[in-house]
């Protein structure tokens, strides 16, 4: 069992603060995050972690023939992208 807020989480805005909710809008993750940059990337943390177990689970290439690692490897860096986006621009 996670010991996280499962996400995605979003970033809801309300005049100069920034609260982070869960993408269903089912409570608050946290509040008073004043630098927006900063809660993009609170609100991208799900997708980073998810990320990184991928990138993990990629590395295991002994096991995969050629067509699979080259899905593997295009899924990986798709998710890893769009994390990156999330954190840096909050799309």
């Amino acid at each position: 069992m996670s010991a996280q807020t499962p996400g995605p989480w979003a970033i809801f805005h309300t005049g100069n603060v920034n609260m982070i909710i869960p993408a269903n809008r089912d409570g608050m993750i946290a509040d008073l995050i004043e630098n927006e940059a900063n809660a993009h990337l609170i609100a991208a943390a799900p997708d980073l972690l998810e990320a990184c177990k991928k990138a993990i689970d990629a590395a295991d290439w002994p096991r995969l023939n050629a067509v699979e690692r080259r899905e593997i490897a295009a899924e990986t860096l798709r998710i890893i992208n769009a994390a990156i986006a999330k954190a840096e621009r909050g799309t």
